[in-house]
């Protein structure tokens, strides 16, 4: 929701604060979800804790960075420092989130990545339609994810004044509706069989 009103959350420090990490950490959290579901894939094998402190390692400093910076720059204007100094600060804030942009990218890739393997590997056939579901999302997902990546660096003026909020809604609308087929769809089916099984055992 801050997407669609950043112009009053980079207003109050506060709210850029807790927005900034929710939004960084959106990449590495999907990624770790589809590591270990439907179960873990090779790479968090053996010494998971270690695995799954690699996969945050890059988004974790990249948010102190980022973080560091947005906090400066606001002590920086609140305590009168002179526009070249902040002019400064706020450029290297702004080429630390387009490589971040850059670093969400390759995680997006790694998560499509981590859901093939999962629905080429996996058996259980209900897990398997709903990873096949998940699937097809992210990879319908990458049109608007890309034209909005594309938007960020080509376009940045179009970017700021919310031309990618309509292409993210739409990426996470598709997530969304497999997630509601997968879970509902798969699960109601297996809840149907439990309930065929227990109708088998109370008439025998």
């Amino acid at each position: 929701m801050g997407g669609y009103h950043w112009w009053i959350v980079a207003g109050t420090l506060w709210l850029t604060l807790p927005f900034m990490v929710c939004a960084m950490l959106v990449p590495v959290v999907t990624l770790h979800f589809f590591l270990v579901y439907p179960e873990p894939k090779p790479p968090m094998a053996g010494r998971p804790y270690r695995k799954v402190l690699a996969v945050y390692a890059i988004p974790a400093v990249w948010i102190t960075g980022l973080m560091s910076l947005a906090v400066y720059s606001t002590w920086i204007f609140l305590h009168g420092g002179d526009a070249p100094q902040i002019d400064r600060v706020m450029r290297v804030l702004n080429e630390g989130i387009y490589v971040y942009l850059a670093i969400a990218a390759v995680y997006f890739l790694a998560t499509l990545a981590a859901l093939a393997n999962s629905f080429f590997m996996t058996r259980n056939p209900i897990l398997h339609n709903q990873v096949k579901w998940i699937l097809w999302a992210a990879v319908v997902a990458t049109v608007p994810v890309g034209y909005s990546l594309s938007l960020a660096f080509f376009e940045k003026e179009k970017f700021a004044l919310g031309a990618a909020s309509f292409p993210m809604f739409l990426a996470s609308l598709l997530f969304m509706l497999a997630y509601a087929v997968g879970i509902a769809r798969f699960k109601l089916m297996l809840v149907d069989e439990i309930l065929s099984r227990g109708m088998v055992c109370i008439t025998s």
